[in-house]
C-alpha cells in the first residue's frame, strides 16, 4: 500500500469518525430529559404552588417536577414553565427557567439552565436572560456570574457578570457592551 492510498484511508476514516460525533451531538441535542431524583426524595410532578400575604398573593409558580431531598433541606423545581412576585397584588416579575434550588436551611437560592426574567408591572418592560444566578442569604449578595443580556424598547445591554450586594446597595457590573433604558 503506497503513501497516497494510506492518506485517502487515513481521511476516510476521520471523515466517518466526525460524522459519527455530528451524529451524536444532534441525536443528543434533541434529548432534554430531566434526570431522576436521588433515591429518598419526595417527588411532586406537574406542580403548581401559590404564596400569600394576607390576602394577597405574594408568589405563585408553575413546574415540570419538584424533588425535595429526603431530609427536606433541598427543594429543586425542575422546568419552572412560569413563576411571578407579586407587589400589591400584581405580578411584578416572571421567571422562566430549566431549574430552581433553594436551600430551605440557609435560604439560599440558585436559579439555572435557560433563565428568563421580566418586569411585568412598569410602563418600560425589561426582560433578563443569563445562565446561572444565586443568592447567598447570609451575604444578602445575588450574583449572575455568567453573560447576561437585558434588552428594553429595543435595546440591548450585554454584562459579562454582575454581583448586587443588597445589604451594602452596590453593584458591581463588568464587561458592559450595549445601551438600555432604564
Amino acid at each position: 500500500m503506497n503513501a497516497r492510498t494510506r492518506t485517502k484511508r487515513l481521511a476516510a476514516a476521520a471523515v466517518l469518525v466526525l460524522a459519527a460525533v455530528i451524529a451524536a451531538v444532534v441525536y443528543r441535542a434533541g434529548l432534554n430529559e430531566i434526570p431522576p431524583p436521588p433515591s429518598g426524595s419526595t417527588v411532586l410532578e406537574q406542580a403548581i404552588g401559590i404564596g400569600t400575604r394576607g390576602t394577597q398573593n405574594a408568589w405563585r409558580f408553575r413546574a415540570k417536577r419538584i424533588v425535595t431531598s429526603a431530609d427536606g433541606s433541598l427543594t429543586t423545581l425542575e422546568d419552572v414553565e412560569s413563576a411571578a412576585l407579586y407587589k400589591n397584588g400584581k405580578v411584578y416579575l416572571k421567571l422562566h427557567a430549566d431549574r430552581v434550588s433553594v436551600n430551605t436551611r440557609t435560604r439560599d437560592l440558585t436559579v439555572s439552565g435557560h433563565v428568563q426574567l421580566q418586569g411585568a408591572n412598569e410602563p418600560i418592560v425589561r426582560t433578563l436572560q443569563t445562565d446561572v444566578i444565586t443568592w447567598n442569604n447570609a451575604l444578602q449578595l445575588l450574583s449572575i456570574p455568567s453573560a447576561t443580556t437585558l434588552t428594553s424598547q429595543g435595546d440591548r445591554l450585554t454584562i459579562g457578570n454582575m454581583q448586587w450586594n443588597v445589604a451594602t446597595g452596590r453593584i458591581t457590573l463588568n464587561k458592559i457592551d450595549g445601551t438600555a433604558k432604564m
